[in-house]
Order: structure tokens, then sequence, then C-alpha cells
């Protein structure tokens, strides 16, 4: 026979158990909690002995936001200069709006559902220098990324 655990004033992660709630429709208990900021909580007894339920949820959401702080860096492809992807938006707009909104190899002309990409020449995400960035479409960018060798030139003047 299973022994039965009571869970009443005892803590599990930041929550204090304080009393019985309503059961779920499956007839699992639930409990009235309160998390250590303060905010009250009902929680059921599975998910607190599996230690999956720990807070109110502020506990994820600080853990979120200390993992998206560490994304962001230098050395994430996302990262723009320090500046949030807000500003790596405008700036790729700014080069497509430079271009005319049309791919630098083909001439198609960007459609409303599917943006130009950016291309770095140089190969470097980190140098967005405009001189370094032309439009494309996506299937010029994906031939371009592919033979660097022999579309860098043509893009650089070399050529």
């Amino acid at each position: 026979m299973s022994q039965k655990i009571e869970v009443i004033g005892q803590k599990f992660g930041r929550l204090l158990i304080l009393n019985y709630s309503k059961k779920t429709p499956h007839n699992h208990r639930r409990y009235l909690a309160q998390c250590n900021c303060g905010k009250k909580c009902v929680v059921s007894k599975n998910s607190l002995l599996s230690g999956h339920t720990q807070s109110c949820g502020r506990l994820q959401r600080e853990r979120t936001q200390d993992f998206n702080k560490l994304r962001i860096n230098e050395k994430n492809p996302a990262y723009y200069h320090g500046l949030n992807s807000q500003a790596a938006k405008k700036h790729r707009e700014f080069i497509r709006r430079r271009d005319k909104y049309k791919c630098q190899r083909c001439d198609k002309i960007q459609e409303n559902d599917r943006k130009l990409d950016v291309h770095h020449i140089d190969g470097n995400h980190y140098n967005d220098d405009p001189k370094n960035e032309v439009s494309l479409c996506k299937g010029c960018h994906m031939k371009v990324t592919n033979d660097k060798n022999i579309w860098r030139p043509k893009f650089i003047g070399d050529e």
C-alpha cells in the first residue's frame, strides 16, 4: 500500500504549502501555496513532489532572463554592436532600401511575403559596414554563400 505524504506546512523550492484547495477533474489533490515573492497559487501534489513546480512562475521568468543575458553577447550572430534586434532589423531595412528592394545579383524585386536577405560580402557577420552588405533574394543568397570565391569579386568590384 502506498504511503501518504502530507505536504501542508512544507516548503518546495520557493513555495510554502498553506492549505488544501480543490481537487483536479482527475481527483488529484491540489494545494494553496505562497511563493517567497508573496504571490499565492494553486499547485498539484504531483508537481510538487516531482520538483516540476518550485515557484509561482517567477523562478522560470528569472531563469529565462538570465539565459537571455547570456545569449546576447558579441559571439552571437543576433548581437548587433550591443544594440537590440530592433536596431539590426532597421539596419537590414536600410540596406534593402539603399538597394531599391532589388536583388543585386538577378534584379528580382522584393515580394511582400518574403524580404530580401542581407549578405555580408566578406563573410564576416560582425562587419556591418554598408559597403560590405548587399541585398539578395533567397536563391541568390544560397548560391553566393556556397560559391564565395566566384561571387565575392563581382560584389566588391575586383572583376
